[in-house]
This record gives structure tokens, sequence and C-alpha cells, in this order.
């Protein structure tokens, strides 16, 4: 019941989740090993996606390889009830688009699409998620 009333954490700018998520992502890959949490889980698969389509441009995209961590995050995304309609309408948008984009890799060997976009803006909702969502000293 209370958790219709979470407050939203405060939105920040694109550097701030862009820095705040590599940070997300070294504090899970330092680990000894990466768990099953979801909080785990949804930035271990972010970092992922992030990296293939961000830093090495979708050149080894095949969806086989990588529909198990886009459905984790539209799994735990869409399932947050404190995104707005709007906000979850392009999480969808943002994760059919990486999808169209490696469709278009895969085939093609280039895309007309960029992903760019897409994967920025599932970043922030990823960081604004964990912050709804801290982990526990347990987790770690």
């Amino acid at each position: 019941m209370f958790g219709l009333f979470k407050r939203r954490p405060k939105q920040l700018c694109d550097e701030e989740y862009s820095r705040e998520f590599h940070r997300l992502i070294r504090e899970v890959e330092d680990q000894f090993a990466i768990g099953d949490t979801p909080y785990e889980q949804l930035v271990s698969s972010m970092g992922v996606i992030e990296k293939e389509m961000n830093h090495n441009g979708g050149c080894n995209w095949e969806e086989k390889d990588y529909i198990e961590y886009l459905d984790a995050i539209r799994d735990h995304l869409t399932a947050e009830q404190s995104f707005t309609p709007e906000q979850l309408a392009k999480i969808r948008w943002s994760l059919d688009e990486i999808i169209a984009c490696g469709r278009e890799l895969e085939q093609q060997g280039e895309s007309g699409r960029s992903a760019t976009e897409a994967v920025d803006y599932l970043v922030a909702r990823v960081v604004d998620w964990c912050r709804m969502h801290p982990r526990k000293d347990d987790d770690a």
C-alpha cells in the first residue's frame, strides 16, 4: 500500500546518469561473483547492452546472445510502479529500438538506426530504479 507513495528520485542530467551508472556497474562487477538479486540482474544486464551498443557499436550483436539481458531489463523496469505511463512507454520503445537496430546490424551488417538514445534512456531509468531500490548490506 505504501509503495504507491514512493518518492521518485530527483532527475539527473545525462552526464550524471552516465557517471552514476558506471559507478553501479563497477560496484556490481567488483564483487566476488554477481548474484541473482533484481538489483544485480538489472545493473549487469544493462551493462552488457550498454557496452555492446554504445562502446562496440553493436558489432558483436546476435539477438540470441542478448535477448536474456533485454528481457531482464524489460521485466524489472516495466514492473516498476513509480515510473509514469510516459516513462514506461519510452522504456518499451527503447527496448524495441535496440532490438530493431540489432536486427539490422545482424542481417545487413549496418543499421540506419542509432540505438544511443534508447540505450541512454534505459541507463537513466536503471539508475532511477536502483535509487528507488537501494542495495541492502547483505545483497553485496
